[in-house]
């Protein structure tokens, strides 16, 4: 009796116990659900190369390389031109001739006075642009005959009254003795050891 009520217990025991889940076991490639779409659907045709009409492709950059070309000779042209300079005696011709078109007199005197300030800085050692008129015209006393030193003072002490006092009368650029100014400026001096006189006296 007791034997049997034993053997009851352990097989009720038996059914209440649980059973250990089994350690996952890993899985078979073969088994994996497969979602990659077929072979024959991946694999498509090449596309052909496009043809581009090099006739209307290049024709732009043709024509703008000629502009080019063209604008930069222009440049070069006018840059030679302008960078080559006049000599002095042009220089000075030009600058009075444009002196006489300015209206308001006492610009005027400025363009007929510092053409003529240029010039002699150019022409002689004398720093003609940074004088006064007494002082250019003492510092010119040497290099222009009398007649044109005192017609160069009368016209530079015009010249000053036009421009601090008002007067509004300066003849524009018509110098009559503007040649022999140019003249005793730009003619060598004669070396004296070569004069008649000293032929002479060494006789």
């Amino acid at each position: 009796m007791i034997s049997t009520l034993l053997l009851l217990l352990a097989t009720s025991m038996a059914q209440d116990t649980p059973i250990d889940a089994p350690v996952d076991a890993p899985i078979d490639a073969q088994d994996a659900p497969v979602d990659a779409a077929p072979i024959d659907e991946d694999i498509r045709d090449i596309k052909p190369a496009v043809d581009i009409d090099t006739s209307t492709a290049l024709w732009p950059w043709a024509l703008g390389g000629a502009g080019l070309l063209a604008l930069g000779g222009t440049a070069l042209w006018a840059w030679k031109r302008r960078s080559k300079p006049l000599d002095p005696v042009a220089q000075l011709r030009a600058a009075l001739g444009e002196a006489e078109s300015i209206g308001d007199s006492a610009l005027r005197a400025d363009a007929i006075t510092a053409a003529m300030r240029r010039f002699i800085a150019q022409v002689t050692p004398v720093q003609a642009l940074h004088l006064t008129t007494d002082e250019l015209t003492s510092a010119l006393t040497e290099l222009l005959s009398e007649p044109v030193l005192t017609e160069f003072s009368a016209l530079f002490h015009r010249c000053d009254t036009v421009r601090f006092a008002g007067l509004r009368e300066v003849e524009a650029a018509t110098v009559p003795w503007l040649d022999d100014f140019i003249a005793d400026l730009t003619t060598p001096a004669e070396d004296e050891s070569d004069s008649p006189t000293d032929d002479i006296a060494a006789k």
